[in-house]
């Protein structure tokens, strides 16, 4: 089937063909030369949203803000707008086909559309989350009141964490020991 609409389509200039069978939506891009780039993507998925994933780049498309990338089981994109600047040099991308490139989900495959996904990866452990590439300040959450509050900005002061870590409610009942080994599992898990 794929391979009768491949050929009927070599005839065409420009065009985006999508075709569906059983597992996957395949999405095929021609160009103007009449090359064939081939995107899978799965049509039926389990809720992939904050999974995190070693992409291969495999195709930049400036005119679109995007970058085309291939996943274990699928495909996704990235816009510009989330690419972290470690991803940059001099304001330019030091990005290319075929690297490797670390992404997270953010928004699962639907109809036609692929993966949406960040390099602003999010790390949740059991007393908090670690944002490596984040540049805000740390948080803790809303549902923490008074003394504890300040107590766990006192302890994130002396965890002199590199990105943003956020508290969650139930490093209320840590140590400050638990709290520590999990932010320090949390950068182990970020560094492998």
């Amino acid at each position: 089937m794929i391979k009768n609409n491949r050929d009927k389509m070599q005839d065409l200039n420009k065009q985006i063909v999508f075709t569906k069978n059983k597992k996957f939506i395949e999405i095929y891009l021609i160009n103007e030369n009449k090359q064939v780039i081939e995107y899978k993507t799965l049509d039926q998925q389990a809720n992939i949203i904050g999974n995190i994933y070693i992409a291969t780049v495999e195709n930049i498309n400036y005119s679109l803000g995007v970058i085309f990338v291939r996943l274990d089981t699928c495909n996704g994109f990235l816009s510009f707008k989330n690419i972290h600047k470690a991803y940059y040099t001099d304001n330019k991308f030091n990005i290319k086909k075929n690297d490797k490139i670390l992404v997270e989900v953010v928004k699962e495959a639907y109809a036609e559309k692929l993966l949406s996904l960040t390099t602003y990866i999010s790390l949740p452990g059991e007393y908090c989350i670690y944002l490596p590439y984040s540049e805000k300040d740390n948080g803790i959450s809303q549902k923490i009141k008074g003394d504890a509050r300040f107590k766990l900005k006192q302890l994130m002061k002396e965890f002199k964490v590199q990105g943003t870590l956020i508290m969650r409610t139930n490093s209320m009942q840590a140590t400050p020991k638990e709290i520590h080994a999990d932010y320090l599992k949390l950068i182990d898990l970020h560094n492998d």
